[in-house]
């Protein structure tokens, strides 16, 4: 019976092996920045994503809080409030953030951060998966702006334009 059990724990452990592997390249490979924190809020890893979106290296991050790394005078208040209040009190939140990076340009996340709990129900770390929607903000911020002007413009043309009739010939 022992030998069986060590088998099929090996067998397990192979497989839990294999699974971890995958989980880790999908983690590494994908877009989006992944950030590990501490319940603290203290930055322990980052994937490759986080420093092509932010700028800031692993080295630079690690130990910085997850917070306090792009909490800059662009940052919109009410969303680090919310994140603050969530992560102070235990709580998963989603949102849309403003944040600046390492050079200075502005960019826009959709932010899931998630509080992982230990088996007694503690908090046990802070994963943050952030998308990058700077594109998207963009492209609507355009378009908001085009739909003002088009109103400006339909307004000059209502109110300044002057309407008449011409025969064939082109008399009024």
């Amino acid at each position: 019976a022992l030998p069986q059990g060590r088998a099929l724990a090996e067998r397990r452990a192979l497989v839990m092996s294999a699974e971890n592997k995958r989980m880790a390249t999908v983690v590494h490979s994908t877009n989006n920045a992944v950030v590990i924190a501490n319940p603290q809020g203290d930055i322990e890893w980052t994937n490759p994503a986080f420093a092509r979106i932010t700028g800031f290296t692993f080295e630079e991050a690690k130990g910085q809080k997850l917070l306090d790394l792009r909490n800059t005078q662009n940052a919109d208040p009410v969303a680090y409030a919310t994140m603050q209040y969530a992560l102070q009190n235990g709580q998963d939140v989603r949102l849309q953030v403003h944040h600046t990076q390492r050079n200075g340009e502005d960019y826009w996340v959709d932010a899931d951060i998630q509080i992982l709990r230990d088996t007694a129900g503690a908090p046990s770390s802070i994963v943050a998966v952030e998308t990058d929607i700077t594109a998207e903000k963009r492209a609507a911020e355009t378009l908001s702006m085009a739909l003002m002007e088009t109103a400006a413009l339909m307004t000059t043309v209502t109110t300044h334009s002057i309407v008449s009739e011409a025969d064939r010939a082109g008399t009024i």
